[in-house]
């Protein structure tokens, strides 16, 4: 007997069948990004521009959605990687571990690490959750970087020593977290610069 098109639809839900090249290459992946002054996507020229961005405002890379100046944030998994991305702005490239990066990279000039290809590899402590408030958007991707990680060693830190009312430690998962940009100012050559650096800190827990 022939399959009926219900059928084919349920198996293929069933079995994914289809779609094996869904991977993390073909897909965009929902960074949680904070603009700053150079951001294309607050420069109205560019064919990127989010209407209504501003310096200092958090923005899902991948459905172009505003989430303000502090949005709270659930981690359910970390890991220390390398992202790749193309020169020039051009974009996310891949992720590598560190033993990977180590390999691939042909140039470390002033701690700089470039590929063969030219590409730029920087390291990231990358933590996977959930926005509150948007949890049917599925998993989003912050990602600190630079001056930022001693920031995200101390809340590494926090993630993993908090004790809740009843005495127990914390699963990571447990906690939500309050992400906010913080304004501030820098005196440099050519006048005063102004810039956002992102803070965290403990909002409230689950209980188990």
């Amino acid at each position: 007997m022939a399959k009926s098109q219900i059928d084919f639809v349920n198996e293929a839900n069933d079995t994914m069948e289809g779609f094996e090249d869904l991977t993390a290459q073909t897909m965009s992946i929902p960074f949680i990004k904070l603009a700053q002054a150079l951001t294309p996507e607050t420069n109205k020229n560019k064919d990127v521009y989010i209407e209504g961005l501003e310096n200092g405002m958090f923005f899902n890379s991948s459905t172009k959605e505003i989430l303000g100046e502090v949005f709270q944030f659930v981690i359910l998994k970390f890991e220390r990687l390398y992202i790749e991305w193309l020169p020039n702005r051009g974009g996310f490239a891949g992720y590598h571990s560190p033993e990977n990066a180590e390999r691939l990279a042909v140039d470390k000039t002033f701690g700089k690490w470039t590929t063969e290809e030219g590409n730029s590899l920087q390291e990231y402590y990358t933590y996977f959750g959930l926005i509150i408030g948007h949890e049917k958007e599925g998993v989003v991707i912050l990602s600190l970087a630079s001056s930022a990680i001693k920031q995200a060693k101390n809340l590494n830190r926090l993630m993993t020593t908090h004790i809740m009312d009843n005495g127990q430690r914390a699963k990571p998962y447990y906690l939500v977290w309050n992400v906010k940009a913080m304004h501030m100012e820098k005196m440099v050559m050519i006048g005063l610069y102004h810039h956002s650096v992102l803070t965290v800190t403990l909002q409230r827990q689950f209980t188990s």
